[in-house]
């Protein structure tokens, strides 16, 4: 955070705060979150707090975050932790050893509660500097329920490519698919 702007929220906070610290009843806590990154700013209100607490404001009344009338109110119950969509590579099978070209690759994608998968946020980047984006060679054969390519072809080693995707609520997911291809 630039001096400048450090200045005007100090100003903006003594002009506002500095009178109410110092006319307010004895009960009173004032928490003040300077800025991030703005390491003066926080040690010049602390000795602002500090000295209005030699000048008589000392600690006590609460802030009300939710009234008493809100809290009886009924539960959200419609909300929840929510789960994203899940990738599972199913052929060739994770960890079977290595496959020969060509083969074919099938990776399961399934949405959960109540949302599709959105189709076009399908990706696969193929791990290497650069990342090379396959996603428009392998796009024919994306669908809701997966992606399933036939007589894939890759040079013989180890291949990582990972596999990103989001349902129709914008929940992303993303997950490794390792390709060990026979020599």
């Amino acid at each position: 955070m630039n001096s400048a702007r450090i200045r005007g929220a100090l100003t903006r906070l003594l002009t506002l705060s500095l009178p109410m610290l110092l006319s307010t009843p004895r009960q009173t806590t004032y928490v003040v979150r300077p800025p991030r990154g703005s390491r003066k700013l926080g040690a010049t209100l602390l000795f602002l707090v500090s000295t209005a607490g030699l000048l008589g404001v000392s600690p006590a009344q609460a802030l009300d975050l939710v009234s008493s009338a809100e809290a009886a109110l009924p539960d959200d119950v419609t909300r929840g932790i929510t789960r994203s969509a899940s990738i599972v590579q199913e052929q060739p099978p994770p960890k079977s050893g290595p496959v020969r070209s060509p083969f074919q690759l099938k990776i399961a994608l399934k949405a959960h509660g109540g949302s599709r998968i959105d189709v076009k946020s399908v990706q696969l980047i193929y791990m290497k500097t650069p990342m090379v984006d396959l996603t428009e060679r392998v796009r024919a054969g994306i669908s809701e329920s997966g992606i399933l390519m036939e007589g894939l072809s890759l040079p013989p080693g180890q291949h990582r490519i990972q596999v990103r995707v989001a349902d129709s609520e914008g929940r992303e997911s993303e997950a490794m698919v390792q390709l060990d291809v026979a020599r």
